[in-house]
């Protein structure tokens, strides 16, 4: 091996105008070799960022929005607006955040799809792998479809750092919690922030829900990223009787003997029609189907005990969290461009 390895490098540093250089440590000296090249040989490529006249003209965006149908009409006229046309420094930070709010947005989206396929909804069958953990897989696209929201609402806030801040600040201190501190201490601009202040205030002592739920996206990421993955639970599968009133109902196999009950979501058509009907006794069949828990207070996310039975299950948790994300986009935008007006 050690032969082998000074014969290629001898014949490596033959070529004119590269270096070699190995590295002692075993991973590289197995598999890799450090190696010059001159600069011509990795030329830089700019990631797409909007630097076009017409916003279609860009390929990511073109595909986000006619073959993913991430239709952000606000993200659109702003690039009309406020960048096309445009040239400065400035302008080029502006259109990187821009592109990359909807950008991970889509992203979001596409992890979503991912986990409908995998756990399966509404009658819809969950996706059997071949050759992967079907557990790895999960965690994968969920913390993904987390990270990037996350994402998303931060290249939102560097957006309204770059265009409402009086003084704005360094980018690598902009997060999305942050804008609701700005606007309290009162560090936007003179322009009328009313419509943006809406967004997020609901009073002085009280977020709106939007902005709630954003938030709760965030612990809900923070928790699963940087702390510990969520658990799994697996439905048991079977024929159970329900009984009770709306909004609480009670499940039980015939030969069950536990005390003690978990409230879970099922996805049964018409549930709520039976219940108005006054029936006495509802027979339900729950499939065998693994799914995450919700978020819950106090940031205990793995538990599912709760006191009312709703027709909600983690997927539409999730769908909820990307309508809450997307309509707090669009709704920032908006105000942005409520503000570009006011400046002329």
């Amino acid at each position: 091996m050690e032969a082998f390895a000074e014969r290629v490098q001898k014949v490596i540093q033959a070529v004119p105008n590269i270096k070699v250089q190995r590295d002692d440590s075993l991973l590289y000296e197995k598999r890799y070799a450090k190696v010059e090249f001159p600069d011509e040989v990795l030329p830089v490529i700019e990631p797409a960022v909007l630097w076009f006249d017409d916003y279609f003209e860009d390929p990511v965006i073109s595909y986000i929005w006619q073959k993913m149908w991430v239709d952000l009409k606000n993200h659109r006229k702003f690039f009309e607006t406020v960048l096309a046309r445009r040239s400065g420094k400035k302008f080029d930070l502006l259109r990187h955040y821009h592109y990359g709010t909807i950008f991970w947005l889509a992203a979001s989206r596409t992890h979503l799809n991912q986990l409908v396929s995998l756990i399966g909804v509404a009658g819809r069958k969950p996706t059997r792998l071949k050759g992967c953990s079907f557990k790895f897989k999960l965690q994968a696209e969920l913390c993904a479809f987390l990270t990037n929201m996350s994402s998303a609402l931060d290249a939102l806030a560097q957006l309204v750092n770059l265009r409402c801040l009086s003084k704005p600040e360094k980018e690598e201190e902009v997060n999305f919690t942050r804008i609701v501190k700005w606007i309290d201490k009162n560090a936007i601009r003179k322009a009328d922030v009313s419509q943006l202040r809406r967004i997020f205030r609901k009073s002085k002592s009280k977020y709106t829900s939007l902005h709630e739920k954003c938030l709760e996206i965030r612990n809900y990421r923070n928790i699963v990223v940087h702390r510990r993955l969520m658990p799994l639970i697996q439905r048991v599968g079977g024929t159970y009787m329900v009984d009770g009133e709306a909004g609480r109902l009670v499940a039980r196999a015939e030969d069950s003997t536990s005390l003690q009950l978990k409230t879970i979501a099922v996805h049964i058509p018409n549930l709520e029609a039976d219940i108005d009907k006054g029936l006495a006794l509802i027979v339900i069949t729950v499939p065998r189907r693994r799914f995450a828990p919700k978020l819950r207070k106090k940031k205990r996310f793995y538990a599912i005990d709760r006191s009312r039975f709703r027709r909600e299950d983690v997927l539409l948790q999730f769908e909820e969290y990307y309508e809450c994300v997307s309509s707090l986009i669009e709704m920032v935008y908006a105000a942005l461009l409520d503000m570009q007006r006011q400046k002329r």
